[in-house]
């Protein structure tokens, strides 16, 4: 499995270093010519690459059932994860050319993943060489009815925090970058990335992830990726309804138009 997620990454890597030719001038005019011969003198432009790796994503961390594997907290990273963050961090910092390159890894909300994975990145870039993001879940709004909302709820309790470890190209001082407008998830008044936090995010219900037989799951996950659960009411929910992939998945999709173009590159690329 991390063959293939280490294949799939040197895929996109390659196919992001291909150059963007310039396009001959539609027609013969004189003007068209001249701007045919302008787009030749400019320097070929080499999109960047980011390397997103999402900790409750990896397939790996699921392919043992648990009891409680519901609540979607990974305890921990696999060896296989954090190869793919060194793995990545390597690209970063050692790749020709890797300038516009950025790396993003979450946690998954867990807390013990955290710590690995600021321990992984530390030793690979240095104590300077990334920053951590809070992200903020509108948690409690959005799994109202979702099984993995706990009936019982202790003070404090809700993983509805999560870091992406964000490592931008080394190659420019951080003092280099602009601070740009931000347009969402701004609850806490954030209004540009000076701010390190995105509150407000909304969490995906189970309701809207695809499900899949258990078969289906285990002939992608192992054997092992499918038992009993310690909670009736998880029970019945995958009796009728079939099981998620990967129960941690909560991440919301971003719909077209729903952000201004540049705003997302930009924020993506600068502190």
């Amino acid at each position: 499995m991390i063959v293939k997620a280490l294949k799939t990454l040197r895929q996109v890597s390659a196919s992001s270093r291909r150059p963007i030719q310039a396009s001959p001038a539609v027609g013969g005019d004189k003007k068209g010519k001249e701007e045919a011969k302008k787009d030749e003198d400019k320097p070929a432009v080499r999109e960047g690459t980011i390397y997103f790796c999402c900790a409750e994503l990896f397939c790996g961390h699921a392919e043992r059932h648990t009891g409680d594997i519901w609540r979607g907290i990974i305890p921990g990273i696999t060896d296989g994860f954090t190869d793919l963050i060194k793995f990545a961090c390597q690209r970063i910092s050692n790749r020709p050319n890797s300038d516009k390159d950025v790396l993003l890894v979450s946690d998954g909300r867990s807390e013990h993943a955290r710590k690995q994975i600021r321990s992984v990145m530390t030793s690979a870039l240095g104590d300077e060489g990334f920053t951590e993001i809070w992200v903020v879940y509108n948690l409690e709004t959005a799994i109202k009815a979702d099984v993995r909302n706990p009936k019982r709820k202790t003070v404090w309790s809700a993983a509805n925090m999560e870091v992406l470890f964000v490592a931008l190209p080394g190659t420019r001082p951080k003092t280099s970058y602009s601070v740009v407008h931000r347009d969402l998830f701004t609850a806490a008044g954030e209004s540009t990335n000076f701010s390190k936090t995105y509150t407000g995010v909304p969490f995906r219900n189970l309701t809207e992830i695809p499900r899949l037989t258990g078969d289906a799951k285990q002939e992608i996950l192992g054997t092992a990726a499918v038992g009993a659960f310690n909670k009736e009411r998880v029970t019945k929910e995958v009796e009728e309804r079939q099981h998620p992939l990967l129960w941690g998945e909560g991440k919301p999709g971003i719909k077209p138009g729903h952000h201004k173009r540049g705003t997302h590159q930009n924020s993506a690329r600068r502190r």
